[in-house]
């Protein structure tokens, strides 16, 4: 039963260490338009209001293949307007990952589809069991920073062990 939960909910699409590195032109081949980004230990430091060279050039790496961009966070603040703004790119607050609601209609409002989105971020728990939810491509990455929140640490360990027991 945790299997099928695993492989349904959980388990990405595709897995990188690096968003820089990632072989893009996979996702564009697959006629996707939009990425959605998560932002805290996807792109930077938890609670960064500026980005770091590593987003900076992620975000070159993505407009240089032609992709929308959309930074996704769960947070409810102008700590996401700001960032997304000094990058030029658009931004969703408050997403409720990992519910799909708000992702969803952020693809309508756009004017895309579910099968045109790939969900980047490096929780398991949040950014890839929304972009499940939403029925979009999932892309999860590893986290960048080790300082997290207690929450965070705890889930983390959880996440470690279902990937070393279901990854196949």
């Amino acid at each position: 039963m945790l299997q099928k939960f695993y492989d349904e909910k959980l388990k990405a699409d595709y897995e990188t260490t690096d968003l820089r590195l990632f072989n893009w032109q996979i996702i564009k081949n697959q006629k996707i338009k939009i990425v959605f980004l998560d932002i805290d230990n996807t792109l930077v430091k938890h609670g960064s209001r500026e980005p770091d060279e590593y987003a900076k050039q992620v975000i070159q790496v993505l407009r240089k293949h032609e992709f929308d961009i959309c930074i996704l966070s769960n947070a409810m603040s102008d700590r996401i307007t700001e960032f997304a703004d000094n990058l030029g790119v658009d931004y969703l607050e408050n997403a409720r990952k990992p519910s799909a609601k708000r992702l969803l209609e952020k693809l309508e409002k756009k004017g895309y589809t579910n099968q045109e989105a790939i969900l980047v971020g490096d929780q398991l728990f949040t950014d890839i069991w929304a972009g499940k939810n939403a029925g979009c491509l999932t892309l999860l990455v590893q986290q960048r920073f080790h300082d997290e929140a207690f929450q965070v640490k705890l889930k983390r360990h959880l996440e470690k062990y279902l990937i070393r027991k279901y990854q196949k």
